[in-house]
């Protein structure tokens, strides 16, 4: 049942030749997608691209714009990262802490209970096993007077600040130093450290190598042994802030990271076939965005007024080769689906070809509506569809003047080699044969 009310109703809407309101239903539905055609076609077309995608077409600046240059702005960001001074804090709390444990060590050092230093060095995670502690009570029996030596020099050396880089931050470090904060009466100080100043705060061995040499008390057996033990014992106060290298990093790259360049109207931001990488991707993206922005109701109904324009055009020449024409509903119907697909046709093949210049037309089949329409009606109404349609490619190419020479003189040429009745296949075969001979004398 429901079929066949289907049917009832386009039979109805088709036969009915009087009905105005049908006409003028057609005639909307007809614009509103034309209309609905140009927004999809410029969001389509103008949606951003990612980097590796290739552009099919010129991306050309429709109006000045400024845009956020990425390429600059990564190598800005990666100078910044690496000339930005890592922050690091003098942390008093390890500072007693640590000489409280190496002071610790020497007393414990004498007890004769093994499991006592055991748990003292699990605690502080000094990585001492039994014989390095044995090794280095023996060297401290052998040479009663040096401990003090030992706890004061450590002392000075906490005093001083000890400092490790980690290997991360190490070429930061060589080319812009570092900042320490300290607390100074309750105030936090903040000095700048270069690369030079800051190799008197590491610890090597060869400096506790110096150290146990100047006192004159240990072979170099002794000396090796001791240098490797209290390398590993002696920690660092002087620790890496990440939160304030961050929060000072931050801010850097928050003002001087950006880099914005502008591109004028009618400058290319890339060419058809190019591959989108960091270096132009953002002014790509950034005339796409432009493009979509620029679409709005106003321009596009504007656009669609000269497709009225034309056909009213359509309309008035047809009524004046045939009165009649338009009575038939189906004539309606099908020149209105007819301009349709032309006109979306049209509307697309420019926007994938623009560097083609009238090379494009080859993809527009002016002569098979002309022939179409010589079958159908009459050699007249042909020669109006080629006029006006050959107009509508000179607006759709951006007003190419290549283009709608060779769409014009290819439809004619079809119009006036076919013949009105025809009866013989090869009559039809010699016509565009012809036409395609025409269309190579025209490129």
């Amino acid at each position: 049942m429901r079929k066949n009310k289907s049917k009832n109703i386009i039979s109805k809407i088709i036969s009915n030749d009087e009905n105005l309101l049908y006409k003028i239903i057609i005639c909307l539905s007809l614009y509103f997608i034309l209309i609905s055609a140009e927004f999809i076609k410029n969001y389509s077309l103008n949606k951003k691209v990612n980097i590796g995608d290739i552009i099919y077409n010129d991306v050309i600046a429709g109006s000045d714009v400024s845009y956020l240059d990425e390429s600059q702005s990564a190598r800005n960001e990666e100078m910044i990262r690496i000339s930005t001074s890592p922050v690091y804090v003098i942390d008093d709390k390890l500072t007693l802490k640590y000489k409280n444990v190496i002071n610790e060590f020497f007393i414990l050092i004498n007890e004769p209970s093994s499991n006592i230093m055991r748990e003292f060095l699990d605690k502080n995670e000094i990585k001492f096993t039994d014989s390095d502690v044995a090794l280095i009570k023996d060297i401290l029996r052998k040479y009663p007077g040096i401990r003090n030596k030992l706890l004061n020099y450590f002392f000075n050396l906490y005093n001083g600040g000890i400092i490790k880089i980690d290997v991360d931050n190490r070429s930061r470090v060589d080319i812009a130093g570092i900042k320490i904060v300290q607390n100074i009466d309750d105030k936090l100080i903040e000095s700048e450290f270069t690369a030079q100043e800051i190799k008197k705060l590491e610890i090597r061995k060869s400096d506790l190598h110096d150290f146990f040499a100047s006192l004159n008390a240990f072979n170099e057996i002794e000396n090796k042994v001791l240098v490797n033990l209290f390398y590993e014992m002696i920690k660092p106060n002087i620790v890496y802030d990440d939160l304030r290298s961050d929060l000072l990093l931050n801010n850097k790259l928050k003002v001087d990271r950006n880099v914005y360049k502008r591109l004028s109207k009618g400058e290319i931001a890339a060419r058809k076939h190019d591959k989108i990488t960091l270096e132009n991707i953002s002014r790509v993206n950034a005339v796409l965005v432009q493009k979509i922005k620029n679409v709005n109701f106003g321009s596009s109904l504007s656009y669609f007024l000269s497709l009225a324009l034309f056909f009213v055009f359509i309309f008035s020449f047809i009524r004046i080769s045939d009165k009649n024409f338009f009575n038939d509903m189906k004539n309606l119907l099908f020149l209105s689906l007819l301009y349709l697909i032309y006109v979306l046709y049209t509307m697309y093949i420019p926007s994938y070809y623009t560097d083609m210049g009238s090379s494009f037309g080859l993809f527009i089949p002016i002569s098979a509506f002309t022939i179409t329409f010589i079958f159908l009606y009459s050699r007249t109404i042909s020669i109006y569809l080629a006029i006006i349609f050959s107009m509508s490619v000179f607006i759709f190419s951006e007003f190419n003047i290549n283009a709608f020479l060779f769409v014009f003189f290819s439809g004619l040429a079809s119009i006036f080699t076919i013949k009105r009745n025809v009866k013989r296949r090869l009559d039809v075969l010699i016509a565009g044969l012809f036409t395609a001979f025409f269309n190579m004398l025209i490129i």
